[in-house]
């Protein structure tokens, strides 16, 4: 074999092993392991088939609406309507109001700031939404002759919707908590 036919026929190898990698097919449908998403108005993907009670473990007020007892500070009032904004700003105005005060509380520590905060909607229902909230709090501690500055996060859940908003205390991990739901705000 000369040069030539060598060159060549490693040129033609080369070009094929390198377009077959390319030469795949696309398709619009979804495969047996994809799911179509069909995002609301709102920018959320409302749960597959919304049953008339998604949430089992979170209470629901009686026609008297109980709030339950909360820190002293000053919240905000239930949104007049239930849209994704809406209940996030309410969510995210509530779990400041509330760590704040949470803070505050404690001996000797006085709250001085927020320097972060993430809110995001987890779930959406008939009735209205699940969010998620966490917010990350600075404070200053006295003891004595010093002062010791820190910094604490806290993560609130909430399900809100035209007539009440309940919130349970959370962690890191993403999930709906199953217990600690308690009210705190009716119309």
């Amino acid at each position: 074999m000369d040069r030539r036919q060598f060159c060549l026929g490693t040129t033609t190898v080369l070009a094929l092993s390198i377009s077959a990698g390319c030469s795949t097919t696309t398709s619009s449908s979804p495969t047996a392991t994809e799911s179509p998403a069909s995002e609301g108005a709102d920018g959320v993907t409302p749960t597959a088939s919304p049953t008339p009670d998604p949430l089992p473990n979170v209470p629901k007020p009686t026609s008297n609406c109980e709030i339950s007892e909360l820190p002293d500070s000053t919240y905000p009032s239930l949104p007049s309507s239930v849209s994704k904004s809406s209940v996030v700003n309410y969510s995210l105005e509530f779990e400041k109001a509330y760590s704040s005060a949470t803070v505050e509380n404690k001996r000797e520590v006085t709250f001085s700031g927020f320097d972060g905060w993430d809110t995001k909607v987890m779930q959406r229902t008939k009735a209205g939404f699940v969010v998620r909230v966490w917010v990350s709090l600075d404070f200053t501690k006295e003891g004595g002759s010093t002062t010791v500055a820190g910094s604490e996060e806290f993560y609130g859940w909430y399900y809100v919707t035209d007539d009440f908003a309940v919130h349970a205390p959370g962690d890191s991990s993403g999930s709906i908590p199953s217990t600690g739901w308690e009210t705190v705000a009716c119309k």
